[in-house]
């Protein structure tokens, strides 16, 4: 059998993960400084209808953004402990080859992050009901509560909070990931291309929180912008109002106070409409300005999916920690592993080549295997794993339509290498998944589903799923792995009862496992099920 070709230096991998640890600590920093800097934000989008559904809309969004930095945080800091491990490993194939025991000198096990949790900031909704504009006392109350009152002073420090938040995680993503990816540059190992996967996977994440964090700034900016432009709108018609009144007469003491609310000389120019007129004005300058926030809203409303893309990388990105320790595989505690992989050696006495050729296998496809199991065995059992999946793939991929290439124009090793990312602790297969959430990039967009539309997902039987297509898209089209054609996944269809919101996202599937998508997806960032318990979706046949 020919041999595995291995150019490995164990400190490229411990170089690696301190990167991913810098860059794990930039992010927690960022996230303290993002909560610090909103704490005084509450009430800044005011009480007003329009502040109001601006501020539902906000929060929910900045919430989920700040839990996203929390699961990058985690995920950073599971690729460093994946990393280290890595070049743990490596350097105590090379200790057990040279007929030492134990771990390698000077390495380590690193020990897994715990989980981050971030304050969110609080609401926005809110607003004192003041305005110190001369002459408001005129029209107060005919406008009432439509008077956009919110802080703009408040929505500038928050605006330029998200500003900063977003340059920190720029920097991480400009600075620390190709640090860790420049640090294995000349390492050739069998799990290299899943670590670079796995780190162009976090990466893409921080950018999109970065972006997300840039909207939302962009968000409170232009909320402010357009509160501080009725306000002199109505500042202009005031003073002509005031004019119109009378300075003296305003000044003075002797004024009281009629039914209407009005002081007695107001009330007579309301008999001439003045007052009326003025109040319609700003009315209309409310108006236009409600017309504007609901813009904001959905502009708050498009950073949501790729919020949610982040957000679920704390559970996607996780490690489990495999070590050699003679010919014993101890196995720590992790989730769905990632493949930052580890090479097991069959035989201590052999060179590292052999052992890799002999013996190697993902972390993440030996971790259901078992603990404590001797390293042959644990590698056979892993192998035949692997192999049902193979053959139980092409049985699958047989039912498919013609049109259907289960490995597109690559080989099974190649299409291996580039998608398959181990097995869960359940035995499924896990894979490594597109970003953007499956979406072409830049094509995501608010829902366009009306009542009575019917849609269809394809999940395992019994679970909730987040995406959803049109009825009859072809399988291919869908840009799914081989799995989803087993008898383990059923087609569920579903039709709209009411209008969803804004958050489900629609758009073209983007190409993925040698499969050319391109049909259409809806994204559910909290998942289908609680929607269909609250009535805007029902299953049907």
């Amino acid at each position: 059998m020919a041999g595995i070709v291995l150019d490995v230096d164990p400190d490229d991998f411990v170089a690696a993960s301190a990167a991913a640890s810098s860059a794990a600590r930039a992010v927690s920093a960022a996230a303290s400084d993002a909560v610090r800097a909103l704490a005084t934000s509450a009430g800044m989008a005011g009480s007003d209808p329009s502040g109001l559904a601006w501020a539902s809309t906000y929060d929910g969004a900045a919430a989920e953004l700040l839990a996203g930095l929390d699961a990058l945080e985690t995920a950073f800091g599971h690729v460093s402990a994946g990393l280290a491990v890595t070049g743990l490993n490596y350097a105590t194939a090379e200790h057990l080859s040279a007929g030492g025991s134990g771990h390698a000198p000077g390495h380590s096990v690193p020990s897994l992050p715990g989980p981050a949790c971030s304050a969110p900031p609080p609401s926005a909704a809110g607003g004192s009901r003041a305005c110190g504009i001369p002459g408001w006392e005129l029209v107060a109350n005919f406008v009432g509560d439509l008077w956009p009152d919110g802080d703009t002073g408040a929505l500038r420090r928050s605006a330029s909070a998200w500003h900063s938040l977003a340059d920190e995680l720029a920097a991480v993503h400009g600075g620390d990931v190709p640090r860790i990816l420049q640090a294995l540059d000349t390492t050739r190992t069998p799990e290299l291309p899943a670590i670079r996967s796995t780190v162009e996977r976090v990466a893409s994440g921080a950018s999109a929180l970065a972006e997300s964090a840039s909207a939302l700034a962009t968000g409170c900016r232009d909320l402010a912008d357009r509160i501080e432009h009725v306000h002199r709108q109505a500042e202009g018609v005031l003073q002509e109002l005031l004019e119109q009144v009378g300075a003296t007469a305003l000044v003075g003491v002797g004024l009281t106070i009629v039914t209407a609310g009005l002081s007695d000389a107001a009330a007579g120019l309301a008999a001439g409409g003045e007052v009326a007129a003025a109040v319609a004005r700003i009315l209309g300058f409310i108006a236009d300005f409600g017309a504007e926030a609901s813009r904001l809203v959905g502009t708050v409303a498009g950073s949501a999916g790729r919020i949610a893309e982040a957000a679920r990388l704390s559970s996607t990105v996780t490690v489990r920690i495999v070590t050699i320790v003679g010919d014993t595989v101890v196995t720590g505690a992790g989730g769905a592993a990632t493949n930052v992989g580890v090479s097991l050696v069959t035989d201590p006495g052999g060179d590292l080549e052999s052992a890799a050729v002999d013996g190697f296998v993902g972390g993440a496809a030996l971790g259901a295997v078992g603990t404590s199991v001797g390293m042959a065995a644990a590698a056979r059992a892993a192998f035949k794993k692997l192999s049902a999946l193979r053959a139980e793939m092409q049985t699958w991929s047989s039912a498919a339509p013609a049109s259907y290439s289960l490995f597109g124009p690559l080989s099974e090793e190649e299409w291996f290498a580039k998608y398959f990312a181990g097995f869960s602790d359940d035995g499924f297969p896990e894979w490594t998944w597109p970003a953007h959430d499956g979406f072409v990039p830049g094509t995501a967009k608010p829902n366009t589903l009306r009542a009575g539309d019917v849609i269809e997902r394809i999940s395992p039987v019994g679970r909730d799923g987040s995406f959803a297509t049109t009825p009859g898209a072809s399988f291919e089209a869908l840009s799914l792995p081989p799995d989803r054609l087993s008898p383990a996944f059923v087609t569920t269809r579903y039709r709209v009862v009411l209008p969803l919101g804004k958050d489900v996202l629609e758009g073209p599937i983007a190409p993925h496992f040698e499969q050319p998508g391109m049909a259409k997806q809806y994204f559910f960032p909290k998942r289908m099920q609680v929607l269909v318990n609250a009535g805007y979706l029902k299953e049907v046949p």
